[in-house]
């Protein structure tokens, strides 16, 4: 018989009931005589029913002429005697048909991006066999389970192929290029900001489009002199790398902000009659190794006393510093103007009524004032607790006749004694 399939089974019947024997059974190419295949008697191929012989083959060469053989005394009659068995090309053969061409279609896959899910490549064999496929480059993509993942981005080719069965040629491999094209993403810089000399905090960035686990190298970068301002943040050395595409920057800004500066002077005294001192300053605040000399303007001192203004207290004012890495606030201070040592003490009429009089202590303390006629007699006496500094009260005399008077103030540290003169 011709056109037999590569898969079949090769049957004989015999006039008789045959029994098995010992022995095998040879499948052999007709062309040149080559063994295909054997099977002994037992074998799980070979059946024998009665008189019908039945062998199951499969994988046979496509269109070969194959012939059957079987050795003297495989098979028995009913009476024991051997079959003589088949040693003719002629008496048992058959020709396998040939197998069929298959071709493989597969068209290019477009617009493929880095973090696409896995894929179906879309090849068809004609057979209608399932089509395998092999990536050039596995760095860039692979197969699982029958789909394309991708791993990076970058250009492989993959080559779709169809090996053929029993029914088939192998197929002619097919194969296209894939470029796999970087993910665009957005690159969000941070805003930050900072105290004039402080030390620049850390740049920090954000990337939405990201794949999970993925990131972005490198870090943000400002340009800035270190003085008080808005500067712009770059993305410095921020790349997308081997796999993504940096398409839109979100800008963000970098701020110094003036630093706090509190310029304070100590509070000084000084005697009436003399100069007032040279002001001294003192700057809390000062950063990044700068000296007075560094603000744009420096300080300077008004007070509203000069050499013989009369004494008492004024107000150091402190103005005129400027800078624009500072935000600048003053602590002002205080010019006692005192008297010297033989004026503690001063004592005079304002009116018909009374006497003012004005004490200089230096510290807290108890007196006691007196007032006494020209012959020593005491007149008037109080006790007064002085506060230090200034110590300024009335006391009447409107009852007193006119003449020369003396005031006597004792306490722990001042022991002095004006004249006045009472008029009415």
């Amino acid at each position: 018989s011709t056109d037999v399939p590569l898969d079949t089974i090769a049957r004989i019947v015999f006039s008789e009931v045959v029994l098995p024997g010992a022995g095998k059974i040879y499948l052999r190419n007709a062309a040149n005589g080559a063994e295909i295949r054997f099977f002994g008697i037992s074998d799980p191929e070979v059946q024998l029913v009665d008189s019908v012989l039945s062998i199951t083959v499969n994988n046979l060469p496509a269109a070969t002429k194959i012939y059957i053989t079987m050795d003297a005394g495989l098979l028995l009659d009913p009476s024991g005697n051997n079959y003589a068995g088949i040693t003719s090309s002629a008496e048992w053969s058959f020709t396998t048909f040939s197998k069929l061409s298959q071709t493989i279609s597969f068209m290019p896959t477009n617009n493929v991006v880095y973090g696409d899910a896995d894929f179906e490549p879309n090849a068809a064999a004609t057979s209608g066999l399932n089509v395998n496929y092999i990536s050039s480059d596995e760095s860039v993509a692979t197969l699982v389970n029958g789909k394309i993942h991708i791993k990076k981005a970058g250009v492989v080719t993959i080559t779709a192929f169809q090996g053929g069965d029993v029914n088939y040629k192998m197929a002619t491999p097919v194969s296209q290029i894939l470029t796999v094209n970087k993910r665009a993403v957005q690159l969000k810089l941070h805003s930050k900001s900072k105290i004039y000399g402080d030390q620049d905090p850390l740049l920090t960035f954000e990337a939405d489009g990201l794949i999970a686990g993925d990131s972005l190298s490198g870090s943000p970068a400002c340009d800035h002199n270190k003085n008080a301002g808005i500067y712009q943040v770059t993305n410095g050395s921020i790349t997308g790398g081997d796999n993504y595409e940096i398409q839109q920057i979100i800008p963000a800004e970098f701020v110094i902000k003036p630093a706090k500066l509190i310029i304070s002077t100590d509070n000084v005294t000084r005697t009436q009659g003399l100069p007032n001192p040279v002001f001294r300053f003192k700057y809390n605040g000062l950063k990044a190794g700068d000296l007075p000399s560094a603000l744009t303007t420096e300080a300077r001192a008004i007070v509203n006393a000069v050499a013989n203004s009369p004494i008492g207290t004024y107000e150091i004012r402190i103005t005129g510093a400027s800078s624009a890495n500072y935000e600048i606030s003053y602590l002002n201070g205080t010019l006692s103007v005192v008297p010297s040592k033989e004026s503690e003490i001063k004592v005079w009429q304002t009116n018909r009524r009374n006497i003012a009089v004005r004490i200089y202590s230096t510290s807290i303390q108890q007196s006691v004032v007196t007032i006494f006629n020209q012959a020593g007699q005491p007149l008037y006496r109080t006790r007064r607790q002085l506060q230090k500094g200034i110590n300024s009260f009335n006391i009447p005399v409107h009852t007193s006749a006119p003449g020369i008077y003396i005031l006597h103030v004792a306490s722990e540290n001042i022991n002095e004694a004006q004249r006045f003169n009472v008029i009415q």
